[in-house]
């Protein structure tokens, strides 16, 4: 994949390319079709690469165009805010999940020292008394 920094046989480097409008609308739609952002794990790189293989455009044109190109960039926006909100979300779950087992861990071993201790304390009770009954 060649992009403006090649340098070309005269030793000069490639001229800039300038996107037009309906590319960058081609583009957009290419995005919103594969949505990236939402990849799990792993997969993330694999899906931009499918977005890459788009040979997408830019450059000027006309109104419509533009409000279409800012009605699906401002698509894309949402949809990245709402797929990074549902990852938090998850994320959150997972930690409420995991404090409610530390703090059910916490219980559990609490209850279990408290009932050694009871035991131990009977046993030196009955240790007690039978040492008392045998100085008899």
């Amino acid at each position: 994949m060649t992009d403006q920094y090649d340098v070309q046989a005269e030793g000069k480097k490639k001229p800039a390319h300038r996107f037009t409008t309906p590319q960058d609308v081609d583009l957009l739609k290419e995005v919103m079709s594969i949505c990236p952002h939402d990849a799990p794990y792993g997969q993330t790189s694999a899906r931009w690469a499918e977005k890459a293989t788009l040979a997408s455009l830019r450059a000027s044109g006309t109104d419509e165009e533009y409000d279409e190109r800012e009605q699906l960039l401002q698509d894309l926006s949402d949809m990245i805010d709402m797929i990074s909100n549902k990852k938090k979300a998850t994320k959150e779950d997972k930690c409420k999940k995991m404090d409610k087992r530390e703090s059910d861990d916490h219980t559990v071993r609490v209850a279990a020292l408290t009932g050694m201790k009871r035991k131990s304390l009977g046993m030196k009770e009955t240790t007690t008394i039978l040492k008392k009954q045998r100085r008899r």
